[in-house]
C-alpha cells in the first residue's frame, strides 16, 4: 500500500494558511454569534475598513467594520474580505450583535457591527446562516414577537380559529358549527335516490 506524503510545498501552504487562521482569529465571548456574508463591496477609509454584505445578517446587519487604529489586523481584515469578494466566496463573519462600540470609527449603530473575525468560506451557506429570523428559521418566531401561526407562543395573544379552544370560547361563530350529518349514512340511506347502492 503506497502511503501519499504531501508535498513540501502543500505543507508549506497549509501551515501558512493555519497561522493566518489563528492571527484573525476571534476569541469568543458569550453574545458573540458567526453569520455568513457574500461580500459585494469591501472599503479602506481613512479611519476604518468595511464590508457590506449582499444581504443584511439577521435583517439588521448589512455592514461590518473594523477600526484603523490597529492597522495590521484591519489589513489582514480587509485582504480576507477582498480575497473573498473577488473570488467569489462567502465569509464567515465573528460578531457581537450587542456590541455598538464601533460608532467610534463610523460603524453606525442601526446597520454595522464591528468584525471580532473572518473566515473564507467555500460552500454556499443555507438561508438561514445569513438571515435567522426568516419565516422558517430558528430566531424567526423571537423576532416577530410569536405574531406569526407559525410560532409556538401565537395563540397566547390572539384569539384566533387555528387556535385550541376557539370554538368553545366562540360557539357562534359559524365556523365553529359541526358538519351535517350526511344522509347517506343513515340505515335507510341505500334507499334514497341521490346514495350510492351497496
Amino acid at each position: 500500500m503506497k502511503v501519499m506524503v504531501p508535498s513540501l510545498d502543500a505543507r508549506l501552504r497549509l501551515a501558512l494558511a493555519v497561522l493566518a487562521l489563528l492571527l484573525v482569529a476571534p476569541r469568543c465571548d458569550a453574545a458573540d454569534q458567526s453569520s455568513a456574508c457574500k461580500p459585494i463591496e469591501s472599503a479602506a477609509l481613512v479611519e476604518r475598513i468595511h464590508v457590506r454584505c449582499e444581504t443584511a445578517v439577521d435583517g439588521k446587519f448589512a455592514y461590518f467594520a473594523a477600526s484603523y487604529a490597529d492597522a495590521r489586523q484591519a489589513n489582514r481584515l480587509l485582504a480576507l474580505i477582498v480575497g473573498a469578494e473577488l473570488g467569489d466566496k462567502y465569509l464567515s463573519i465573528v460578531f457581537d450583535p450587542l456590541d455598538t462600540s464601533g460608532q467610534t470609527f463610523g460603524c453606525l449603530a442601526s446597520d454595522c457591527r464591528t468584525i471580532k473575525g473572518l473566515v473564507i468560506i467555500e460552500r454556499v451557506p443555507n438561508r438561514c446562516e445569513i438571515d435567522n429570523t426568516q419565516r422558517g428559521c430558528p430566531a424567526f418566531c423571537a423576532a416577530v414577537g410569536n405574531n406569526d401561526p407559525i410560532c409556538p407562543g401565537y395563540c397566547n395573544s390572539h384569539d384566533d380559529m387555528r387556535c385550541a379552544g376557539n370554538c368553545n370560547r366562540h360557539p357562534e361563530n359559524p365556523a365553529c358549527t359541526p358538519d351535517p350529518p350526511d344522509p347517506c349514512s343513515e340505515p335507510n340511506a341505500p334507499h334514497r335516490p341521490n346514495c350510492p347502492r351497496n
